[in-house]
């Protein structure tokens, strides 16, 4: 879990980098600056908003607002299979004798839809056509 942390840190940093340093060289460009000048602002830009960033995300991480919800997948899995109530045993602890009736009950509505006025499927010559 702590890896997965430290990569977000690392890759959320190098991005916030990344943009700085775009954001420098076009600037640079753009006021016709040379180009040595340009490319130390960039490095400089580059070094100082990557530090500024991994400095904001480790403090917001220590006061617990980022990955407030950070759980072991292996926990979130336990803790969702307590909640969750077992079919099968609930099955299990059915009498036998309402399962039949169920059952029976689940047969004559099935037979009851067959015999009319039930679901019938759409296809192309049950469809009507509307002249225009």
């Amino acid at each position: 879990m702590s890896e997965s942390v430290n990569t977000f840190k690392f890759k959320a940093s190098i991005l916030f980098a990344i943009i700085s340093f775009l954001v420098v060289i076009i600037a640079g460009f753009l006021r016709d600056v040379r180009f040595i000048t340009i490319i130390w602002r960039s490095l400089l830009a580059f070094f100082i908003a990557g530090g500024i960033s991994y400095l904001i995300i480790f403090i917001l991480e220590f006061k617990g607002i980022i990955n407030f919800d950070a759980k072991d997948t292996e926990e979130e899995i336990a803790e969702i299979q307590d909640k969750m109530p077992n079919d099968a045993n609930k099955d299990d602890k059915k009498p036998k004798e309402e399962t039949s009736k169920t059952d029976e009950k689940n047969e004559g509505e099935t037979a009851e839809n067959e015999e009319g006025g039930g679901f019938k499927p759409l296809n192309a010559d049950n469809l009507q056509r509307i002249a225009s």
